[in-house]
């Protein structure tokens, strides 16, 4: 894992980003929305793809199937605002959605994090 200087933030080597690419496997239909190419939906019952969070190198995996459409920041920025927070066969997504929803709630339940 490399570490990143803080003016330069977390491009190459990030787990959180390679988490991410791994999440956009989940959710191939959002890929394709986000990168305007079709038919990418059917990789998802590929042995190599079904389970999104073993995916080795999702950044690799996703050039490869795009043709190389897909680039880290772009194509993850674009990518990103397709996701369903419903329909991602990603396990870690969903525990990640789950956690997200649960801090909402409580600081919103709480009147010291109220309006």
């Amino acid at each position: 894992m490399s570490v990143e200087s803080p003016q330069r933030g977390c491009a190459r080597g990030c787990p959180s980003l390679e988490r991410a690419e791994s999440w956009y496997f989940g959710d191939l239909p959002a890929v394709e929305r986000g990168l305007g190419i079709d038919n990418l939906r059917r990789y998802a019952n590929r042995a190599r793809y079904r389970t999104p969070d073993a995916i080795d190198s999702p950044s690799r995996e996703l050039k490869k199937i795009t043709s190389d459409a897909y680039s880290k920041i772009d194509g993850s920025r674009e990518i990103g605002i397709q996701m369903s927070t419903e329909q991602n066969r990603s396990h870690s997504f969903g525990v990640f959605i789950a956690a997200v929803k649960h801090l909402v709630r409580d600081t919103s339940d709480n009147p010291q994090f109220g309006q």
